[in-house]
Protein backbone atom coordinates (compact mmCIF):
# COMPACT_ATOMS: atom_id res chain seq x y z
CA UNK A 1 0.00 0.00 0.00
CA UNK A 2 1.48 3.63 -0.75
CA UNK A 3 -0.04 6.22 0.53
CA UNK A 4 0.69 10.26 -0.50
CA UNK A 5 -0.17 13.23 1.85
CA UNK A 6 -2.37 15.87 0.06
CA UNK A 7 -4.26 18.64 1.25
CA UNK A 8 -7.72 17.19 -0.21
CA UNK A 9 -11.09 18.60 0.73
CA UNK A 10 -13.56 15.85 0.20
CA UNK A 11 -13.86 12.47 0.48
CA UNK A 12 -14.22 10.43 -3.08
CA UNK A 13 -13.97 7.28 -4.18
CA UNK A 14 -13.04 6.02 -7.76
CA UNK A 15 -12.84 2.49 -8.66
CA UNK A 16 -11.67 1.14 -11.97
CA UNK A 17 -12.64 3.90 -14.57
CA UNK A 18 -10.79 7.53 -15.01
CA UNK A 19 -13.42 10.35 -13.77
CA UNK A 20 -13.97 14.01 -14.06
CA UNK A 21 -12.99 15.28 -10.69
CA UNK A 22 -13.20 18.73 -9.70
CA UNK A 23 -10.16 20.74 -8.59
CA UNK A 24 -11.02 19.82 -4.71
CA UNK A 25 -10.36 16.62 -5.46
CA UNK A 26 -7.12 14.66 -6.31
CA UNK A 27 -7.13 13.08 -10.05
CA UNK A 28 -6.13 9.22 -9.66
CA UNK A 29 -6.06 5.85 -11.34
CA UNK A 30 -3.40 6.50 -13.69
CA UNK A 31 -2.49 2.75 -13.90
CA UNK A 32 -5.68 1.29 -13.52
CA UNK A 33 -5.46 0.68 -9.57
CA UNK A 34 -8.26 1.45 -7.42
CA UNK A 35 -8.25 4.49 -5.60
CA UNK A 36 -9.03 5.83 -2.19
CA UNK A 37 -9.68 9.75 -1.71
CA UNK A 38 -9.94 10.69 1.66
CA UNK A 39 -9.40 13.60 3.60
CA UNK A 40 -6.06 13.04 4.94
CA UNK A 41 -4.59 11.85 1.37
CA UNK A 42 -4.79 8.96 -1.32
CA UNK A 43 -4.42 5.50 -0.52
CA UNK A 44 -4.57 2.76 -3.10
CA UNK A 45 -4.18 -0.64 -3.02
Amino acid sequence: MKYWKWGVKAIKEIQGELEEVFPDYILVNMDGQHYHVRWEGIVYI
